[in-house]
């Protein structure tokens, strides 16, 4: 289950989300056309950016406008900034969750009728066109990334 997790966590990372401070401040995140997951961490990943006002890489506390609590979760170093790394990091664990919830039959694979992202994110990485993504091709798409 261990494995599975790592490799979903970044399939979803690589599959549904932006890198939102590694972006041209004048470069538009591109739009996502999968359903709530990919739009929940496209909509995520825009805010971060929205919240670094001095376009400085990282968000401080009074930069924050999230939930309470949520900057904290956020700064796992508690150096009193979210990292480009630690923003990753938090949308690998959004990530996680909802791989997690797509698995509805809980057999570590996702099937076409489970998977609730973009449909042409999950052709590209169905390799062998079976309408699953196995832990080899959730492992591999994360090695290409």
């Amino acid at each position: 289950m261990k494995w599975f997790s790592i490799f979903a966590a970044g399939l979803l990372a690589l599959a549904l989300s932006t890198v939102a401070f590694a972006q041209d401040p004048q470069v538009q995140p591109p739009q996502q056309s999968g359903k709530k997951a990919g739009r929940r961490a496209g909509k995520q990943a825009g805010k971060l950016k929205k919240m670094d006002a001095n376009q400085d890489g990282q968000i401080t506390l009074d930069e924050w406008k999230g939930r309470d609590g949520g900057f904290q979760k956020l700064d796992r170093n508690n150096d009193g900034t979210i990292s480009r790394e630690e923003a990753a990091a938090g949308r690998q664990q959004i990530g996680k969750r909802q791989l997690k919830k797509m698995d509805t039959d809980r057999n570590r694979q996702i099937t076409r009728s489970e998977w609730s992202g973009d449909p042409e994110a999950f052709t590209r990485m169905d390799k062998n066109s079976d309408g699953i993504l196995s832990g080899r091709e959730l492992k591999g798409r994360r090695r290409k990334g």
